[in-house]
């Protein structure tokens, strides 16, 4: 208690002698401002990261297909602009022939399309009309005709058919091949079996050639007369090729019967095959006096597993004129076990 007086009394001492000097005693009311606060450094600790070093990949590099532009359309020609001609009815007109080269550039773009519905059903038929028409004396090359039909691509005998008749034809006037009755003729790919007839008994000869060309599965027969320039020349006809990839058990063609009575041979066709069952037809052609057209098809296929039908030729009906009889045989289940 005596020291908290004495400290008392000292500081009033103290205050009084610097009121005796005559200086102005301020009392500092300020509340002082407080240091910052200073927060401790959290310590960062590193982590190792493993950085991974990618190995750049080339991108390939896509051709781009440069687009085919599309063949020019042909000019169409308006018929009303053109001027009227008058017909001279005492003149015989006919079409012109075509281009060789320009029926067979069509050919062989129909035959490579993909898609070749509308080649097949439309074009080839209008090729088959102007090649066995409009080349009575021969057209093309063999060689060609041969190597085109590597591949399996040409070996449909609606596409071969029109173009190995004139290629034939040709071979022969070309080479100046005679023709002889009975006498096997070999070259390249194909074998000729040439028979000789009289059509219309005017003392001409027709020869009725088979054509097999094995390479091309096709069996066929060329009729040929020889014009007054000496040239062999293909009698107008429709007489079909045979298939001898799917006809390739049995196959025959004679040209020694006259089915109509005419006095005429005619020419006789006759396949088997097998595509899924048997298969078989016979075909008789005739001359009409103009070509020689279809005078009956018989379709002899039977089912699956049964025999094939038999067929003869003779007179049966005792009239002078041959007659083909066909017998398919048939099975009668009389509850026998």
């Amino acid at each position: 208690m005596k020291r908290f007086v004495w400290l008392l009394i000292g500081g009033l001492v103290v205050l009084l002698a610097a009121c005796g000097e005559g200086e102005e005693v301020g009392l500092d009311t300020a509340v002082p401002t407080p240091l910052p606060t200073i927060e401790p450094t959290a310590t960062e600790t590193a982590v190792p990261v493993n950085v991974l070093e990618e190995t750049a990949v080339p991108t390939p590099t896509i051709p781009i297909e440069t687009p085919t532009p599309p063949s020019p359309l042909a000019e169409v020609l308006d018929l009303q602009t053109l001027p009227k001609v008058p017909v001279d009815f005492s003149q015989a007109y006919s079409l012109k022939t075509p281009d060789y080269d320009f029926l067979n550039d069509w050919l062989r773009a129909a035959r490579n399309t993909q898609q070749r519905g509308l080649p097949y059903f439309y074009v080839f038929d209008l090729l088959a009309f102007d090649f066995a028409r409009s080349f009575p004396n021969g057209a093309g090359q063999l060689e060609s005709v041969f190597q085109e039909s590597q591949g399996g691509s040409y070996l449909n005998e609606s596409l071969t058919w029109p173009v190995l008749q004139t290629a034939v034809v040709a071979y022969l006037n070309e080479n100046q091949i005679a023709l002889e009755d009975g006498k096997t003729v070999h070259r390249l790919n194909f074998t000729l079996e040439p028979h000789v007839t009289d059509l219309n008994s005017d003392g001409g000869k027709v020869w009725f050639v088979e054509m097999e060309a094995k390479d091309l599965y096709i069996l066929g027969v060329l009729p040929l007369f020889i014009d007054q320039a000496g040239q062999y020349t293909i009698l107008p006809h429709m007489i079909e090729p045979v298939n001898t990839s799917f006809y390739h058990l049995a196959t025959q063609q004679k040209f020694d019967y006259d089915f109509t009575g005419d006095g005429q041979v005619d020419v006789f066709q006759a396949a088997e095959g097998y595509a899924g069952g048997p298969i078989a037809f016979i075909s008789v052609y005739t001359w009409d006096g103009l070509t020689i057209s279809l005078l009956e098809k018989i379709n002899t296929s039977v089912p699956t597993y049964k025999p094939y039908a038999s067929y003869e030729i003779g007179d049966f009906t005792n009239d002078g004129v041959a007659d083909v009889k066909v017998t398919i045989p048939h099975e009668v289940n009389l509850n026998c076990t």
